[in-house]
C-alpha cells in the first residue's frame, strides 16, 4: 500500500494518560495505514491500546489524555478539524461502533427517537421525513418488525438487536470508513457471524473501509484481509492475514 493512497494514515501515534499522581502510556509510536474497501483486524490483549486507538483516530479522547503524532483521514490531518469538521467526520466520514451497544444507546429514550435525531440533526431532515427514513434504515438493516423496534426503549430489546441498531446508526450517514470496537463481545456465536456477515455485505456494497477490533482471532481470520497486533500499546505486527 502506497501512503497516499491511504484512506486512514496513523503515523507514530503516542498517547499518555495524565492524572496528578501518574503519567501512563497508552500507545507508543503506533503506525498503519488502510485502503478503501480493506478490512483490518486489530488484535491485542485487555489494555493494549485497541480502544484508545479508535478514539484517538475520532479525537475522542478525554482532556487529560496528552496526544502526538499525525492521524489523516482521505489525506486531512484530524488535528486541524474545527467543531463543525468533526462533527463531519464523527458518524459521518467515519461510522463508529462501540464495545456494548447497549451501554451505548440512551436507556431513557427509545431507540427510534435516537435514530430519527440523527437523521434531524444531520441531515436537517423534518420530523415526520426522519421518522421515515428511520424505518427505512432499520429494515435495511434486517430488524424484524422495524415500527416495534423504533417504539422500543433498549432494554426491551436483545443484545443481538441493540448490536444491528448501532450497526445501522453507523452507516446511517454513509460512511467511508468504520470503526468496529469488539462488536460481537456480547453476541452468541451464531449472532456474532451474522452481524459481521451484514459488515461485510455493506463492506462490498459500498467499498467501506473497516477497522474491527477483536479478542476474537477466529473471527478476524474469518474476515479481515489484513491485521494488526497492539501489545503494550505498541505496535507488535502488520500483515496479510494469510
Amino acid at each position: 500500500m502506497s501512503n497516499h493512497e491511504a484512506l486512514l494514515k496513523v503515523d507514530s501515534l503516542t498517547v499518555r494518560h495524565e492524572s496528578v499522581a501518574r503519567s501512563v502510556a497508552a500507545l507508543t509510536d503506533v503506525s498503519l495505514a488502510m485502503q478503501a474497501g480493506e478490512w483490518l483486524g486489530l488484535i491485542g490483549e485487555s489494555g493494549s491500546g485497541k480502544s484508545t486507538l479508535l478514539r484517538a483516530i475520532l479525537r475522542m479522547l478525554p482532556p487529560t489524555s496528552l496526544q502526538s503524532g499525525r492521524v489523516c483521514f482521505q489525506g486531512r490531518d484530524v488535528a486541524t478539524l474545527d467543531e463543525p469538521g468533526l462533527t463531519r467526520l464523527r458518524g459521518g466520514s467515519i461510522g463508529f461502533m462501540p464495545q456494548q451497544a447497549v451501554a451505548a444507546l440512551n436507556p431513557v429514550r427509545t431507540v427510534g427517537s435516537q435514530v430519527a435525531e440523527l437523521f434531524r440533526l444531520r441531515l436537517g431532515l423534518a420530523a415526520t421525513a426522519a421518522r421515515l427514513r428511520s424505518l427505512e434504515l432499520l429494515e435495511r438493516f434486517h430488524l424484524p418488525d422495524s415500527l416495534r423496534v423504533f417504539e422500543s426503549y433498549p432494554h426491551q430489546l436483545s443484545g443481538g438487536m441493540c448490536q444491528r441498531v448501532v450497526l445501522a446508526m453507523a452507516m446511517a450517514l454513509e460512511p467511508q470508513l468504520l470503526l468496529a470496537d469488539e462488536p460481537t463481545s456480547s453476541l452468541d456465536a451464531g449472532l456474532r457471524l451474522d452481524l459481521l456477515d451484514e459488515i461485510r455485505i455493506q463492506q462490498r456494497r459500498r467499498n467501506l473501509a473497516v477497522l474491527f477490533v477483536s479478542h476474537d482471532l477466529d473471527l478476524v481470520e474469518r474476515y479481515a484481509d489484513r491485521l494488526a497486533m497492539l501489545q503494550g500499546g505498541r505496535m507488535a505486527m502488520t500483515g496479510d492475514r494469510r
